[in-house]
């Protein structure tokens, strides 16, 4: 029979579909009746010929020996005369066999060739398909019979379900074409005037493959959350809306985001998703196919990995006068880089770590962090240096004669600048010498009673701690001094 494949067959819905599969040709009982054609096999608007019957062999009308058109085309009969083979229909198969000269019938066609018309007769071969996921031939045409002589044997049919012929001379017994194969039936043969009846051709077979029959879509409705900054991995708890199909949904990472290495650690919607640098990952849902429904994929939703802030940064240096350079020192951030300093405004240049005053007053500065690959840049917050003048100064002035012990000594301190002056002994402040004030109205000096309660060598110092944020207090060592015996009674 005919041989029809579609691979592009619309169906639309769950609409209903006519289908019906064709009876093999009858099989001609006698030498007056020729085969049968074969039933048409339809699906919807697609409609495989059934194949044509062959000739017969011993009757002298030419309609009847010569082979019938059809899907692929009946073999013509033998028996020395002129026969033709049926022609095949479009391009569903081919014509069978014919010629002249010889008594064996000829070959019906195939759907892949043409029924042979040497002596052999074979049937010709019929068409490969894969539609049901194996390889199979089918449609092949129906060997020739057998003649009078034993020489002039039946032929075999063609792969594809084609029955072989039967010839009584040679005692061959003929096949039916296979059903479901659409295989033509073998020819009868004849031997000694006694002719050989032919054989069924073989019923169609209607074969349907299809798709999932709609389009679905799935929409990627939330990420749980869409921001992280440094480090870059984040779980998160994905949801889908839209989808009509029963296929499992699964995530993954679509192409497009500017970040490097995006990655979830499964398909699933608790998935954790990681990334090697700062900048946009693209998500997608996708659902697989089911009976009904075709797979889908949804638009992306973008997740953003950031670089983090750093730690705060402090300057911990704080204070210098003129004349002397200050290092700059800051803690806190997070890169382990080199802090970078400013200057914000003030009486100071800085080149480096090292800040130089220009006069005394202050200098406002900051300490900056750069970014890196996971960190921001961090800028402290805006720092004040103190810087002191460089002429502050703090005398002492003691009595005249020696120290003896347990006898009173007046020292005097004379300074330059308003404050608060400590004296000490030895490194001990003297009771009742701790913070004495400084003025322009006591002409910026003050006194402290002194009673040795040791006897020796003795050092005496003051320290002023200026009023003026801008002076830094200075320490004035005397010369070492001796504590002496007392002399005579007391």
């Amino acid at each position: 029979g005919g041989y029809v494949e579609d691979s592009t067959f619309a169906v639309t819905g769950l609409s209903s579909i006519s289908i019906s599969v064709g009876d093999g040709g009858d099989a001609g009982t006698d030498d007056s009746t020729k085969g049968g054609n074969g039933g048409d096999s339809v699906f919807s608007s697609l409609t495989a010929k059934g194949g044509g019957g062959g000739g017969t062999a011993a009757n002298d009308v030419a309609a009847t020996r010569n082979g019938s058109s059809g899907g692929s085309g009946g073999g013509g009969a033998g028996e020395n005369r002129t026969t033709t083979g049926g022609n095949g229909f479009l391009t569903q198969g081919f014509s069978g066999g014919g010629g002249s000269g010889r008594f064996t019938g000829y070959g019906g066609g195939g759907a892949s060739e043409a029924g042979e018309t040497d002596l052999a007769g074979y049937g010709g071969d019929g068409r490969a398909s894969s539609i049901t996921g194996v390889s199979v031939i089918r449609a092949g045409g129906g060997g020739g019979g057998g003649g009078n002589n034993v020489a002039q044997s039946a032929a075999n049919g063609g792969d594809g379900g084609g029955g072989r012929g039967g010839g009584l001379s040679s005692g061959q017994v003929g096949v039916a074409g296979t059903n479901f194969l659409g295989g033509g039936g073998g020819g009868g043969g004849s031997g000694g005037g006694t002719f050989l009846g032919g054989y069924a051709g073989g019923s169609g077979i209607v074969i349907v493959r299809y798709s999932p029959v709609t389009d679905q879509i799935i929409t990627l409705s939330r990420l749980g959350t869409s921001t992280k900054t440094f480090p870059y991995s984040q779980s998160l708890s994905m949801s889908t809306s839209g989808s009509d199909g029963t296929g499992a949904i699964t995530f993954a990472i679509a192409s497009g985001g500017s970040a490097t290495g995006c990655a979830l650690s499964n398909s699933t919607e608790s998935a954790t998703i990681t990334a090697s640098t700062s900048g946009t990952c693209l998500l997608r849902a996708n659902i697989a196919a089911d009976l009904y429904y075709n797979s889908a994929s949804s638009s992306s939703l973008t997740f953003t990995f950031s670089k983090a802030s750093q730690a705060a940064i402090t300057i911990t240096s704080t204070s210098t006068r003129v004349g002397i350079d200050l290092t700059l020192i800051s803690s806190g951030g997070s890169t382990g880089g080199a802090y970078i300093y400013t200057k914000v405004s003030g009486n100071c240049t800085i080149s480096g770590e090292t800040l130089t005053p220009t006069a005394s007053g202050s200098c406002l500065i900051q300490s900056t962090l750069a970014s890196n690959a996971n960190y921001l840049a961090e800028t402290s917050t805006v720092t004040t240096i103190t810087i002191a003048s460089s002429n502050v100064s703090a005398s002492i002035t003691l009595q005249a004669g020696t120290l003896v012990y347990r006898q009173v000594k007046t020292i005097t301190a004379v300074t330059t600048v308003a404050g608060k002056v400590t004296f000490k002994v030895n490194g001990k402040r003297l009771a009742g010498c701790v913070s004495r004030s400084v003025s322009i109205q006591n002409s910026f000096t003050v006194t402290c009673s002194y009673k040795p309660s040791t006897r020796g060598y003795v050092t005496i110092t003051t320290t002023l701690n200026p009023n003026d944020p801008t002076y830094i207090g200075e320490t004035t060592d005397t010369e070492r001094l001796f504590v002496y015996n007392r002399s005579g009674t007391r």
